[in-house]
């Protein structure tokens, strides 16, 4: 319910953390994969009640940037869910609990890791 008329097109969250949030940050795009989301200096925890789920969870977008990025659940699903999309850049993004596979991409054109991605602080 953020837009009447035109749909987002670019959003960009700097220096924020969030914490105990009850659904994951969801972004459901257009045909077109025009949608763009920037995450710079970001910490997201889920709420104790919901962290069996990927804190992100993106369908059908343009671009996914991801900078000092830390991302927690309960590790029993991705941190993050990511499908149908045109890029994604990955810079210093770490998850928690540490696990193997924290992420789902499929059907991205472009995965780009800028830097090693450190391991989480605990």
């Amino acid at each position: 319910m953020w837009q009447t008329g035109q749909p987002a097109m670019r959003l960009r969250f700097v220096n924020v953390i969030v914490t105990r949030i009850a659904q994951p940050l969801r972004v459901l795009g257009d045909e077109q994969r025009q949608f763009e989301l920037t995450l710079e200096n970001v910490e997201i925890t889920l709420r104790e009640d919901q962290q069996d789920r990927p804190v992100l969870d993106l369908k059908r977008f343009g671009s996914l940037a991801l900078s000092n990025v830390r991302l927690q659940n309960d590790g029993q699903s991705p941190v993050l869910l990511a499908r149908d999309g045109n890029k994604i850049v990955l810079d210093r993004v770490c998850w928690v609990p540490e696990r193997d596979a924290p992420y789902i991409i499929e059907r991205i054109d472009t995965v780009r890791t800028e830097r090693d991605t450190p391991r989480p602080r605990q």
